[in-house]
């Protein structure tokens, strides 16, 4: 059963990698505590409730802290595109004295 929790995780892992949105890292988490669990046990429903029960944990731990970084992300954004549009606008009006003492 070993082979196959890590069969499961790989393809996990691959959906992952692909998909680039925190959408099955859990259930690799999760095979991978199963597939730990098969060397302690050989009972299936075992290893089924730990995958789900380690996945269903993972999900929370890890939905939480990616949507605080994701609104930090957002935050840090913002804030950089402020501090840009200000600096263009104050460039902007120096030319704009430059030009006019020019003239």
């Amino acid at each position: 059963m070993v082979f196959g929790w890590f069969i499961a995780f790989i393809i996990l892992l691959i959906i992952e990698l692909i998909k680039d949105n925190l959408v099955t890292i859990w259930f690799a988490i999760g095979a991978v505590a199963a597939m730990i669990t098969t060397v302690i046990t050989n009972s299936v429903i075992t290893q089924i409730l730990v995958f789900g029960i380690v996945s269903f944990i993972t999900y929370f731990i890890l939905n939480r802290k990616a949507n605080k970084l994701k609104e930090e992300l957002e935050k840090r954004k913002a804030s950089k595109k402020k501090k840009k549009t200000t600096s263009t606008n104050k460039n902007n009006k120096d030319k704009k004295k430059k030009n006019n003492k020019k003239n």
